[in-house]
């Protein structure tokens, strides 16, 4: 659903009210998403902490990448990552980049790998993935009153 959206916003002009209302929907989209994720990560995990058998399917699954915290690990950062590349022309993208930015303790914004690195790092309910929720929480509602402005 996210990357429809943002294929709807690259369509047209950046700054129209379409847009803006789209890049509304990408980031209120990708909060909810991160909830859920991190959510369905932490519950897989204590599973795994109660059960020998899925600890064990774990780590096996661990040598190609497929365990719990790999899969959310690349699910989160490709998340965020469009997140940010929703935004990258709208009105509130160098806010919330920077936002972004100051939760991974960055201090170069424009180098995507050092956020990919970072963002490999988040546990599931974390602090982190929470602030990152919020701040696309919040994104949604400034892109959304942006939108109304512009009409």
């Amino acid at each position: 659903m996210l990357t429809k959206t943002i294929e709807k916003m690259h369509k047209g002009n950046m700054f129209s009210t379409e847009s803006m209302k789209a890049q509304s929907n990408a980031s209120k989209e990708l909060a909810i998403s991160l909830l859920d994720m991190g959510k369905s990560a932490e519950k897989a995990q204590e599973k795994i902490k109660t059960s020998v058998w899925e600890k064990a399917w774990d780590g096996l699954k661990s040598v190609i990448g497929k365990d719990v915290s790999s899969v959310f690990s690349k699910q989160l950062t490709s998340s965020v990552l469009d997140g940010i590349d929703s935004l990258s022309k709208g009105p509130v993208a160098v806010e919330t980049k920077t936002a972004l930015a100051k939760i991974l303790n960055i201090s170069d914004t424009s180098s995507l790998e050092t956020f990919k690195k970072k963002l490999q790092e988040i546990k599931p309910g974390s602090q982190q993935l929470k602030d990152i929720n919020k701040l696309f929480d919040d994104a949604s509602i400034k892109a959304g009153i942006a939108a109304s402005k512009s009409q």
